[in-house]
C-alpha cells in the first residue's frame, strides 16, 4: 500500500510541477528519511527528554554523531553557493525574545505530544493514531504562529551568527567538529550506542545532505504544516494573504505537491509506512484515552506555535540550523531543554499517570 501510495504521489508531483526532477527527488529521500526515522527509532525528543528528567544525555551522542558526519558535507557547499550548477543556502536565525520563546514552547508542546515534528510523522505513518491529533495540533498551532508573526518580527533580535561570520569557514568548521567530538566523547555513558542509533545518524547525515543539493536547502519540516493550515483557513474565510508571513505574495499559492517541505513531509510518513509492513511492524492504535488525546492535540498546537518563532522544529531550527553553520540551532537546543522538563510535568498532570522510561520519539 505504501509503495501505491508513493507512487501516487509522484504522480500528483509531476502533474504539479510538469515533471520537474528535483521535486522527485526530494520525495525518494522523504522516503528514506522516514524509513530511516521508523526503522531506527530515531526521535529527537527522546533525547531532550532523557536530559530533562533524568539529567541522561547519552542519546545525544547519536545527535553529535550526526552534526559530525553533516557539517563536513553540508557547509563546504553551502560555502560555495551552489554545487554542479544547483544554488543552495543554509540557514542563519536571527536570535531574539521570539526565538527564544519559541525554542521554550516547542521544547513544552514536544514532551506533551510524545514526539516532535518528525516524530509525530514517522509515528504516524507507523500507526499511531494519536499523532493524527498531534498533526491536527501543529497544523493549527502553526497557522495562529504566522497569523501573529507580524508582532514578533518588530522584536529586536540579534544578528545571526554563523561559522561563515566568525572566520575563515575551513578553520571554524574544524573548530566545531573538534568540539563535538570532545564533548560527545566526554558525555557519560552507561552502554555504546546502540546500532540503530549509529547506522540512523549516518543515514539521515547523508539523507540532510542529498536534500541540501535536490531541494536547494537543508531538511526542514514546519513550514509545510503552515501552508496547509493557512490554505485552510482561505477556504474557510480568513484572509492569510494579508499576514506578514505571507507578505512575498508568492509562496501562499504555491501547490502542496509543488511544494518541498510538503512533499518531503508526505513522504515521510509513507516511509515510515513502507518500513513497518516490510517489518511487519505496522499496528494501527487507537492512542490510549481521552486525556491521551487531549496531550497530544494541545501539545502539537504548542509546537506548531512555537516552531513559527523559532523558525523551526528539532530538524529545521536544531538539526539543519547546525549542520549548516548557524549556531542559533545549539542556542534552540539549551532553550528546548527546560522547556521538556515543563512539558514532562504538564503531560503527567494532564494524562494522569507516570511516564515509563522507554523510547519515544
Amino acid at each position: 500500500m505504501a509503495l501505491g501510495l508513493f507512487l501516487a504521489l509522484q504522480v500528483a508531483i509531476a502533474e504539479a510541477t510538469d515533471g520537474l526532477i528535483a521535486q522527485a527527488v526530494v520525495a525518494t529521500i522523504g522516503l528514506g528519511i522516514g524509513v530511516t526515522l521508523l526503522s531506527a527509532e530515531f526521535g529527537f525528543a527522546f533525547a531532550f527528554r532523557q536530559a530533562a528528567e533524568f539529567r541522561d544525555f547519552s542519546i545525544f551522542r547519536a545527535h553529535f554523531l550526526i552534526f559530525g558526519l553533516a557539517l563536513p558535507l553540508m557547509v563546504p557547499v553551502i560555502a560555495a553557493g551552489s554545487l554542479f550548477g544547483i544554488p543552495v543556502t543554509g540557514f542563519a536565525t536571527p536570535v531574539g525574545p521570539a526565538f527564544v520563546l519559541g525554542a521554550l514552547l516547542f521544547g513544552i508542546g514536544m514532551q506533551l505530544a510524545g514526539g516532535c515534528a518528525s516524530g509525530t510523522l514517522y509515528l504516524l505513518g507507523g500507526g499511531n493514531a494519536k499523532f493524527a491529533g498531534t498533526l491536527a495540533g501543529f497544523i493549527l498551532g502553526s497557522v495562529l504562529g504566522a497569523a501573529h508573526m507580524g508582532f514578533w518580527w518588530s522584536l529586536p533580535t540579534l544578528p545571526p551568527i554563523t561559522l561563515f561570520s566568525l572566520g575563515p569557514w575551513p578553520v571554524t568548521l574544524g573548530l566545531e567538529v573538534a568540539v563535538l567530538v570532545v564533548v560527545g566523547w566526554s558525555i557519560p555513558h552507561i552502554a555504546p550506542l546502540p546500532r540503530r542509533l549509529v547506522l540512523g545518524a549516518i543515514a539521515l547525515a547523508l539523507l540532510n545532505a542529498a536534500t541540501l543539493l535536490a531541494a536547494g536547502h537543508p531538511w526542514s519540516e514546519t513550514w509545510g504544516f503552515t501552508l496547509w493550515g493557512s490554505k485552510l483557513a482561505a477556504m474557510l474565510g480568513a484572509h492569510p494573504e494579508a499576514w506578514a508571513y505571507w507578505s512575498d505574495g508568492r509562496s501562499l499559492y504555491v501547490g502542496i505537491f509543488a511544494d518541498t517541505t510538503s512533499i518531503m513531509d508526505l513522504s515521510i510518513i509513507l516511509g515510515a509506512l513502507l518500513a513497518a509492513g516490510l517489518t511487519g511492524r505496522f499496528v494501527w492504535r487507537a492512542g490510549g484515552s481521552p486525556r491521551v488525546w487531549i496531550a497530544a492535540v494541545l501539545g502539537g498546537a504548542i509546537m506548531g506555535y512555537g516552531a513559527r518563532l523559532s523558525g523551526g522544529c528539532n530538524i529545521g531550527a536544531y538539526f539543519s540550523s547546525i549542520v549548516s553553520g548557524d549556531l542559533s540551532g545549539w542556542v534552540w537546543c539549551a532553550v528546548a531543554l527546560p522547556g521538556s522538563l515543563l512539558g514532562l510535568r504538564l503531560r503527567r498532570a494532564i494524562e494522569g499517570f507516570g511516564l515509563p522510561r522507554t523510547h519515544s520519539a
